[in-house]
Formats: structure tokens, C-alpha cells, sequence
């Protein structure tokens, strides 16, 4: 009997840690691969999010998705 609720609650934790797994890819696969930066002279730049530190400014579009921690830095902007 030990046994066998042994090998259901193992079946179980596959199945939750399975959902999990999806459920972390599917986050993922919502972060954009390129976005806009602002450079200081108001030039504006597409590159990869992997190369963005931190001090960075970045464009968001409308209905565009943010790819990074951020601080907001104009009042007339919102994130929802």
C-alpha cells in the first residue's frame, strides 16, 4: 500500500512540475527579442534586449511588451 501511494504522488509531482515547466515557457516566449533604444543625442537604435544594462532607455510602442525591469521616466506614460 506504502508502495503504491509511493508511485502515485510521484506521478503527481511529474505532472505539476511539467505544467510548471509550460507555464514558464509560455511566460518566455512573450519576451521580445529586439528592442528601441533612446542614446543620450535622442538617436534611436533597434538592438537585441540581451545587450541592455542597466541605465539603458528603451522605447516602448503602444501595446509593445517590456523586456526588462524598468524605471518609468516621463509622467505621460503607463504600463499596465
Amino acid at each position: 500500500m506504502v508502495l503504491v501511494l509511493f508511485l502515485i504522488g510521484e506521478r503527481l509531482e511529474g505532472f505539476a512540475a511539467s505544467k510548471a515547466r509550460k507555464g514558464i515557457e509560455s511566460l518566455m516566449a512573450l519576451v521580445p527579442e529586439d528592442i528601441v533604444r533612446k542614446h543620450p543625442d535622442g538617436r534611436r537604435e533597434t538592438v537585441p534586449v540581451s545587450s541592455l544594462e542597466p541605465g539603458h532607455r528603451v522605447e516602448i510602442a503602444p501595446g509593445g511588451r517590456l523586456p526588462a525591469d524598468a524605471v518609468l521616466h516621463e509622467d505621460n506614460a503607463s504600463l499596465i
